[in-house]
């Protein structure tokens, strides 16, 4: 029941002017009339207690969206509940300095004239096809954008690379369980 009663996000912070400051700004942003729909499906979010952030893409989306959006993974979409979920200054800062329109700019800046894009009717499949041609092969994203991810994923390969020379020849990649593999038996 107390659920039911949170309208609307809350920035935390030890002091608490900032605190209100954030919670104001913040506020204002998802009034604006971009942020209340789906950055992904356009589903109108009638009520904060509906709408989710993409903290790490700076978007507001629908439940439906944000379940998508937890399955990239939390290096591509980190979702957070605009209203259950507690907010403190860097994840609003994170959040200000974006919005829909923000990300409709550098997400589908490349995006082909007559392209429909998805709507709330649209079927689950197209839906998670969609938002990974988005966000995770910026598909219709601007140019240095594309960019910038292609040189992080070559410093990523160059780094394991690096890592993988550095083990001695022969030697097995350290086990990631927590057994112990000499005490494992095999049952014929």
């Amino acid at each position: 029941a107390a659920l039911a009663t949170i309208e609307s996000v809350t920035v935390l912070s030890a002091d608490k002017a900032e605190g209100q400051l954030y919670t104001e700004t913040l506020r204002a942003l998802l009034a604006k009339p971009c942020n209340q729909r789906c950055a992904d499906c356009g589903a109108p979010i009638e009520h904060a207690r509906d709408g989710w952030a993409s903290l790490t893409l700076g978007v507001v989306v629908c439940i439906r969206c944000a379940a998508v959006h937890r399955s990239l993974g939390t290096s591509i979409s980190r979702i957070k509940s605009l209203v259950y979920d507690r907010w403190d200054v860097p994840m609003a800062e994170s959040m200000l300095a974006r919005g829909n329109d923000v990300a409709r700019e550098r997400y589908l800046s490349e995006l082909p004239r007559g392209f429909v894009l998805p709507n709330a009717q649209t079927d689950d499949e197209q839906l998670r096809a969609h938002i990974r041609n988005k966000y995770v092969r910026l598909r219709w994203a601007r140019p240095e954008l594309r960019a910038a991810r292609q040189a992080e994923l070559a410093r990523t390969r160059k780094q394991a690379r690096e890592r993988s020379a550095l083990r001695p020849e022969g030697e097995s990649m350290p086990s990631l369980s927590s057994a112990d593999p000499s005490s494992a038996t095999m049952k014929k």
